[in-house]
């Protein structure tokens, strides 16, 4: 029985031009079980982003505790982290390279956001803290938390864990988490599914804001260090002889050219990945990394912000003659998406990840 949703066959070049939050019916159409949550708009808004699903088709059990390994797995994604290098051997004995959430975990690990709980093992299967939550999304934002816990006037101060205190002072001054009433934080709470959407976005908001900090200050500190006068080089290049210019070649810097309107969806059965694929002329080179990145607009300006875009999806590379095999994009709900799809060539130039660039499959 093929989904109750339809792809169209051929997908709207148009720009994404949907409200930032769907209408009810929109949401509905997400999720049947939401329209009461306090964290509606931002779970509509993580599940179009591709961070967050539901337990099962249509329902998303927003107060229904979160376990530590579908943290990772939300965590992984929201920092588009690489899940594709896992090791072979695990590094917590209780998430084992066939659990759903390895790759994501050790992924996590890598980066060194995730620690486990001692002795070798993660809390798989044990239901995530508040104080757990505000440690590990901290920790992701790469912030000094030294002395943070200082500031900290809760009441239940003395039953916070010694090792999340000062993570804890953090995220109250980021303003990534508040107490839960009567002047108390509760660290050993396990948290609902809605609270940590909530959560996510306003990390997901902070970790932009940090990053735009962080550039903006390298930028400054460029500008205002002294410069040394440098030292005459002589260049090795060799002399591209163009029309006798003398042009030195700097190597290839021009990315591939992709072309959105030659995408077409396949809408596939239940259970199975719906996908995209590409005809002759969709890439202008061949045997190029093609990939497609799921785009949310949050500010519903057409502009393609970075934390706007999912993981990259791997559509394959591109033929001889420039198409792009069926690959997939995901069992899709009922719904519209919208992809930004780009090329990227052997000399990692990457076409823009920009609205021109945007397919949208209904």
């Amino acid at each position: 029985m093929y989904k109750k949703r339809m792809i169209s066959s051929l997908l709207s070049v148009a720009l994404l031009s949907a409200p930032l939050f769907p209408g009810k019916g929109a949401a509905e159409a997400i999720f049947s079980d939401i329209d009461g949550s306090y964290a509606k708009d931002a779970i509509i808004q993580l599940a179009q982003a591709g961070i967050i699903n539901g337990v099962q088709e249509g329902i998303f059990n927003p107060t229904g505790k979160l376990k530590r390994e579908d943290f990772a797995i939300i965590l992984a994604k929201a920092l588009k982290l690489d899940v594709s290098n896992a090791p072979a051997a695990p590094t917590f004995q209780d998430v084992p390279p066939s659990s759903y959430a390895y790759t994501y975990v050790e992924a996590a690990v890598k980066a060194g956001i995730i620690q486990g709980t001692g002795n070798g093992a993660f809390g798989a299967g044990q239901s995530l803290s508040r104080q757990d939550m505000a440690v590990l999304y901290v920790r992701a934002l790469g912030v000094d938390t030294t002395g943070k816990s200082a500031a900290l006037t809760f009441a239940d101060n003395d039953q916070i864990s010694d090792y999340a205190k000062d993570a804890i002072g953090a995220a109250v001054e980021l303003g990534l988490i508040t107490g839960v009433g009567n002047n108390t934080f509760n660290p050993r709470e396990q948290v609902d599914r809605q609270a940590v959407a909530m959560i996510s976005t306003a990390f997901l908001k902070k970790q932009d804001t940090t990053r735009n900090s962080g550039q903006s200050q390298s930028q400054s500190e460029q500008q205002t260090k002294p410069q040394p006068t440098p030292e005459p080089v002589v260049s090795t290049d060799p002399v591209v002889s163009s029309s006798g210019s003398g042009r030195r070649n700097h190597g290839d810097t021009t990315s591939p050219t992709v072309d959105v309107s030659k995408f077409t969806a396949i809408d596939n059965y239940n259970g199975t990945p719906d996908q995209l694929t590409g005809a002759a002329g969709t890439v202008a080179e061949a045997n190029v990394a093609v990939q497609a990145y799921l785009w949310s607009d949050q500010n519903a300006n057409n502009i393609v912000d970075a934390t706007e875009l999912g993981a990259a999806i791997s559509l394959g590379t591109s033929a001889a003659d420039g198409s792009v095999a069926a690959a997939n994009i995901g069992d899709l709900a009922a719904g519209s998406y919208t992809f930004v799809v780009t090329a990227t060539d052997a000399s990692n130039n990457e076409s823009a990840r920009d609205a021109a660039h945007a397919v949208t499959v209904v």
